[in-house]
């Protein structure tokens, strides 16, 4: 088993079959912003200095075998992580970290996993600290929409932990983190830097990540401005046709989980 905690540079990550329609190419190429297309799905995920990304491989039997109990498992182990802290984190399915005040949510993390019949991986974030909005909102669109004039509207949904622990560090949750999954295991982990062959592959796929559209890639927002396909900002309900325009109320569906 391997885990992987990382720090990233602004990076906009798309998902397997999303249309860079969710992203302004121009300006992440203007503000040296990373753009790459990730192995699993799902909607366009911001990720920079004020984020904290988890990572976990290991063989298929360690895991929940069940898809949704698998998004469900990791999720919890980063919410375990934070409750510790007096953050009161929730899961929200498919695959959210969110506080809930009232009736009101807030996102704060996401995971996503890829699977093959050799290995699970498992990736998550946590939002540290909300420094750089206006940042992730100069590159990051919705079907072609910028996003700065939501600015107000999109702030007021985006959780992070500094907003209930201002002393709560990235290297503390680090290490936090380790202990979690040591105790939940029963194992005990050894750090190790990444060899020569696995730097040069990792400059080998990056040669190879310049992001190109299909003609089947559909646009599919922002990961953190909705939940269960409904936007969690009215004034952008145009932008882009959620699957679940019309459904179940989010307060019910986030009732019958609990």
């Amino acid at each position: 088993p391997v885990i992987a905690l990382t720090e990233w540079k602004p990076t906009v990550s798309l998902g397997c079959m999303q249309s860079s329609l969710d992203v302004n190419k121009k300006v992440c190429g203007e503000k040296g912003v990373s753009l790459v297309r990730r192995k699993s799905g799902g909607q366009a995920v911001y990720l920079d200095e004020d984020y904290l990304v988890f990572s976990m491989v290991g063989k298929p039997d360690m895991f929940p075998k069940d898809l949704d109990l698998l998004r469900k498992y990791f999720c919890q182990i980063l919410i375990d992580l934070i409750q510790k802290e007096n953050i009161p984190a929730e899961f929200y399915p498919m695959s959210n970290i969110v506080i809930r005040d009232g009736e009101r949510f807030r996102t704060l993390g996401n995971s996503g996993q890829f699977i093959t019949e050799q290995a699970v991986f498992m990736q998550g974030s946590i939002r540290v600290s909300l420094n750089n909005l206006d940042a992730m909102l100069d590159v990051l669109r919705i079907n072609g929409h910028p996003l700065q004039q939501y600015r107000k509207s999109i702030k007021e949904i985006l959780a992070s932990v500094n907003d209930y622990n201002p002393h709560l560090t990235k290297e503390g949750l680090k290490k936090d983190f380790l202990g979690l999954i040591s105790r939940k295991y029963g194992i005990s982990f050894s750090k190790s830097e990444l060899t020569k062959d696995e730097i040069n592959k990792n400059k080998e796929l990056s040669a190879q990540s310049q992001v190109m559209d299909e003609p089947h890639y559909k646009p599919m927002g922002i990961c953190y401005l909705c939940l269960n396909g409904r936007s969690l900002v009215p004034e952008i309900d145009d932008l882009l046709h959620y699957e679940a325009h019309g459904s179940e109320d989010i307060t019910t569906k986030m009732r019958e989980v609990a």
